[in-house]
């Protein structure tokens, strides 16, 4: 957990795109997550407090959407990746970014429909489906 003050503040609070300068928020927090159960007891507290949450992978967003919550849960470390190779399903992480996705199945001859910025976190990009 890096809050204001620490010195890992600035960095772990960061977002990619600064396309809207006007919109920049002051979290008080920032959590790396190492598993489902971190990110379902951060919201649990959150909600508890009536804190606004937002979950980040990659740190890019357009309208710096990825960086508005006043609690930041970074969900990158849940990268996990298998593939069933008789049926080519794949399971992976919600922590992936597209262009880390991308390698991992290009490294075993597939590929998926997505977006040309490699730095665009999954979980949130699919988070309709």
């Amino acid at each position: 957990t890096v809050v204001p003050g620490d010195g890992d503040y600035g960095r772990a609070r960061r977002c990619l795109n600064g396309f809207r300068g006007d919109r920049v928020w002051q979290q008080q927090a920032v959590i790396k997550v190492r598993s489902a159960q971190q990110v379902a007891s951060a919201v649990r507290c959150a909600a508890a407090a009536g804190v606004t949450v937002t979950p980040r992978a990659g740190a890019h967003g357009f309208e710096n959407e990825a960086c508005s919550g006043q609690l930041i849960i970074d969900i990158s470390p849940l990268d996990t990746f298998s593939i069933s190779t008789g049926s080519n399903v794949v399971q992976f992480g919600s922590g992936h970014l597209h262009g880390q996705l991308y390698k991992k199945l290009n490294d075993v001859g597939l590929a998926v429909s997505g977006g040309t910025e490699n730095s665009v976190g999954l979980g949130l990009w699919l988070r309709c489906g």
